[in-house]
């Protein structure tokens, strides 16, 4: 697959490297910012691949529509790949950040009425400018490096990067102490 790069005023917009999308992702980029325009702010995967079915959408070619080969669920999961795959690169920082990341928020469930917590794709920017989003992607970044740190502790190599790690988490927790 070849590593397209797209500019969108100050940003650049590029598929991670090695991502199976032959989009634009510029196009790709605009389709899930009309999707999120659309609910609220939210990225709803539902949504995103009901609007694909439209030949013209810039992921049709990119999702499985045999349905002896894929059914609505497998869609939703190629739909979450795509999100997962798209960053964003400022000029100002020149370094690539996903577009997207998931946090836990509550949804009233349509068919039961009830409350629940769901899993929602917002823009990253938008979640750090939220105390709460930001904690919630914080908690998932110190999970994601103390997983890294207990798989990778018995590489001497990285003894230092691991003291860095728990010196750092340290640091953070205490501050996620404040926000929360």
């Amino acid at each position: 697959m070849k590593n397209k790069k797209q500019k969108s005023n100050e940003i650049q917009i590029k598929w991670k490297p090695s991502t199976r999308v032959t989009a634009n992702p510029a196009a790709a980029f605009n389709f899930f910012e009309k999707v999120r325009a659309e609910n609220n702010g939210q990225l709803n995967i539902d949504y995103a691949v009901e609007a694909s079915r439209d030949p013209n959408s810039p992921l049709h070619n990119d999702l499985e529509w045999d349905d002896t080969k894929a059914g609505h669920e497998f869609r939703k999961n190629q739909i979450k790949y795509f999100v997962r795959n798209i960053e964003v690169v400022r000029q100002d920082v020149n370094t690539p950040v996903r577009a997207y990341e998931s946090i836990k928020v509550e949804v009233l469930n349509g068919v039961t009425e009830k409350v629940e917590q769901k899993n929602i794709f917002f823009r990253t920017e938008d979640i750090l400018a939220n105390p709460s989003g930001r904690a919630q992607l914080l908690s998932q970044a110190i999970r994601d490096a103390l997983a890294f740190r207990k798989r990778y502790a018995a590489l001497s190599e990285l003894a230092k990067l691991i003291n860095v790690i728990d010196s750092e988490i340290l640091e953070i927790e205490k501050r996620l102490e404040n926000i929360v």
